[in-house]
């Protein structure tokens, strides 16, 4: 359990270094809600936002600059993995941030309406792989042992050790 402390410790270094906003938005409603409020609150100051899931937290930064490089003129640059569209591994335009409250307001609370209503470009698994040969972007920690993998693949040594196979990508977020 010594390592928890340590991680803890450079958690909070690393949120020091960043301006947090609320990104979680009042209603519970689900990841489509938090990028509404995401985009929100940083449209006065930025063009596009990276969205990637809390569970995810390998992201490589070429793979983010990969999304940011092939979004050019489109509202979205999305990652796909294993034939999937991985909304909480994508970049959006901040001017979608009105459609997104209409979906809200639709009662539609899927990341996948949103991508379905934009103009967005996919970035290709073998794309990816391109820049992530194991694409760690996509190891996703929903279990202890995919967190301890996690853990692992970062350089940390872990008691009891990981079950490899584990980080598939994300489903359907």
């Amino acid at each position: 359990v010594g390592f928890t402390h340590e991680l803890e410790r450079a958690y909070d270094q690393a949120l020091q270094s960043y301006q947090r906003a609320g990104i979680v938005g009042p209603d519970g409603r689900g990841p489509l809600e938090g990028l509404a409020a995401g985009l929100d609150a940083i449209a006065p100051d930025a063009d596009a936002a990276l969205a990637i899931g809390c569970d995810t937290p390998l992201v490589e930064p070429a793979v983010v600059r990969l999304l940011m490089d092939r979004l050019a003129t489109r509202e979205a640059s999305v990652a796909v993995a294993a034939g999937q569209r991985q909304p909480l591994l994508a970049v959006y335009r901040t001017c979608i941030a009105s459609r997104v409250h209409r979906l809200l307001a639709e009662g539609r609370q899927s990341l996948m309406a949103l991508l379905d209503a934009c103009d967005a470009v996919e970035t290709s698994e073998e794309m990816l792989r391109g820049v992530d040969p194991p694409l760690h972007s996509l190891l996703n920690c929903n279990t202890p042992n995919a967190y301890r993998l996690a853990l692992e693949t970062a350089g940390y040594n872990t008691p009891g050790g990981a079950t490899s196979g584990e980080h598939t990508g994300r489903g359907d977020a």
